[in-house]
Parts: structure tokens; C-alpha cells; sequence
């Protein structure tokens, strides 16, 4: 291969249309991870209510309420039924 200009300005230009290409897909892949990661990531802290953590909290008393509430629709359930 002869060392000549156009054969650089090719070999410039190929791999500089690789690397926007390569380095396009990386932006739109990081983009997309870190909106859905942001997602998954706010339910996961705790904000007074709305969130799984909340839901699902290690206290004791929290998780009691929700399976007392839990509770009292199956029971109101059943009663409906009988009746």
C-alpha cells in the first residue's frame, strides 16, 4: 500500500465514521440505563409512602399495618360473600 494522502485522508476518515458510530451506541445505551436505573433506584428510597421501600419496610409496626389492612379486606370480603 503506497503511503500517499488520499489513502490517509481515507483511513482518517473510516475510522473516524467508526468511532461516531461506536461512540453514538454508547451514548444512547448510557442514556438509556441511567434513566431506567434512576427509576428502579427511586423506589428504592424510602419518600414517606409512595415508594416499595415504604411499602415493604424492615420496621415491624409498618409491616403490620399493612397486613392488618390486608386483613380487614379479606375479612370484609368474606362477609359480602355470605351474604
Amino acid at each position: 500500500m503506497k503511503l500517499d494522502l488520499n489513502n490517509v485522508s481515507m483511513v482518517a476518515t473510516a475510522v473516524s465514521g467508526y468511532l461516531f458510530v461506536i461512540l453514538t451506541i454508547a451514548a444512547g445505551f448510557k442514556f438509556w440505563f441511567k434513566h431506567n436505573i434512576k427509576e428502579v433506584i427511586e423506589e428504592l428510597k424510602p419518600n414517606h409512602g409512595g415508594s416499595i421501600k415504604d411499602k415493604v419496610d424492615v420496621n415491624t409496626d409498618r409491616l403490620n399495618r399493612v397486613e392488618q389492612r390486608v386483613d380487614d379486606i379479606y375479612r370484609i370480603l368474606c362477609e359480602r360473600g355470605n351474604s
